[in-house]
C-alpha cells in the first residue's frame, strides 16, 4: 500500500521560493487579492492558509478549493506525485 503522502527531501525547495517570491510580488502590487492554501512543513505538519478576499468570500473559496482538490485527485489517480 502507497503512503498517502511522501515528504519531501529536506533540501531548500526552489520551485516553492519561487512561488511565494511571485505571489508576494503580485500581493505587494495589489493584483493578488486572496490567498487558500495549505503550507506543508518539515515533519509532514501542514497548515490551512485563507486571506483576503478568499476569507471574506468563503462560499466562493470552496468552490475554488475543490477545483483544485478535483486536479489533485486527477494527478494522484494517474500516479503521480
Amino acid at each position: 500500500m502507497k503512503p498517502p503522502f511522501r515528504l519531501a527531501p529536506s533540501d531548500f525547495s526552489l520551485d516553492t521560493a519561487e512561488a511565494a517570491g511571485q505571489l508576494h510580488r503580485q500581493a505587494t502590487a495589489g493584483h493578488a487579492i486572496g490567498i487558500a492554501m495549505i503550507v506543508m512543513y518539515e515533519g509532514g505538519f501542514y497548515s490551512p492558509v485563507f486571506t483576503g478576499e478568499c476569507h471574506r468570500s468563503p462560499v466562493w473559496t470552496v468552490g475554488a478549493v475543490d477545483i483544485l482538490q478535483a486536479r489533485l485527485r486527477r494527478i494522484a489517480d494517474q500516479g503521480g506525485d
